[in-house]
């Protein structure tokens, strides 16, 4: 994906600045990966953080040093507990199968977390309603009086995938007024795609 929207700029800019898409919203360069993760927004939120009143409140222990979005450290440590190679899919079956419902959402842009991966693992759930689930169509969904479809959903019993159109890593940032909509309508129980705009839309 990042290679094709390499290739994509030199078709339409003979000399295009050969900047690397954001692993997190492949609309975007980023040069700042290891600064702020291409988001200068957690410059400003570590600087909330490492403030002393909120690591006290938090009990963050002075010995831990300054907070960090992603650490190195806490990263290797976990993969040397070897929990990264437990599969956690389990986990969705068991609760589906228990009822409770799940709800998975993902900004079209995101290529770290893609919406490929995350339906085709949704998809793949082995639970009671996995062909059922397979078998349910994309259907575009609307956000207000909005004529351009903010996403498309996909249900069947406690199973909602979800994936928002213009978003990457961090949808609530990019897209605030569509995923409130989805955590909104999901968490009071109601349909996501309204009747009225029961069309068929997705990859």
């Amino acid at each position: 994906m990042a290679g094709s929207w390499l290739r994509l700029t030199r078709v339409r800019d003979p000399d295009p600045p050969l900047l690397p898409p954001s692993r997190y919203d492949i609309s975007k360069p980023c040069t700042t990966l290891n600064e702020d993760l291409c988001y200068p927004e957690t410059k400003a939120i570590s600087t909330y953080l490492d403030q002393p009143w909120v690591r006290s409140k938090l009990g963050a222990s002075p010995g831990l040093g300054p907070f960090q979005s992603c650490s190195d450290k806490v990263g290797t440590n976990f993969g040397l507990s070897k929990d990264s190679l437990a599969p956690t899919f389990f986990h969705l079956t068991g609760l589906l199968e228990n009822g409770v419902r799940v709800l998975i959402y993902v900004g079209q842009l995101d290529w770290i977390c893609n919406f490929i991966g995350n339906r085709r693992m949704v998809e793949a759930l082995e639970w009671s309603g996995k062909d059922e689930f397979a078998e349910a169509e994309m259907r575009d969904f609307y956000v207000g009086d909005s004529e351009t479809p903010a996403g498309q959903a996909k249900v069947h019993g406690a199973l909602t995938f979800v994936q928002i159109a213009g978003a990457g890593h961090m949808v609530p940032l990019d897209k605030p007024a569509e995923s409130l909509y989805v955590t909104e309508r999901w968490l009071a129980g109601e349909p996501i795609v309204a009747k009225e705009h029961w069309k068929v839309g997705g990859q």
